[in-house]
């Protein structure tokens, strides 16, 4: 859908409002922010959502990494 940050890091923002469809149903709706930082992937996830929020956005403005 777009792309963030994610303490420091571009992120790219999946919107799925109707949730991950695979065999006889899909799951509720989520939005996931992803980013990786060396050899790791680091994927934050709310359910229940169509788009990024204003809490979930200080949220993941709070989100650091530490070395």
């Amino acid at each position: 859908k777009s792309q963030t940050t994610l303490a420091g890091q571009t992120a790219n923002v999946y919107e799925a409002p109707n949730g991950y469809c695979d065999g006889p149903g899909c799951s509720n709706p989520f939005v996931a922010v992803v980013t990786g930082k060396g050899n790791d992937v680091y994927i934050l996830q709310f359910n229940g959502d169509i788009q990024i929020s204003s809490i979930e956005k200080q949220i993941l403005n709070s989100v650091k990494f530490n070395n």
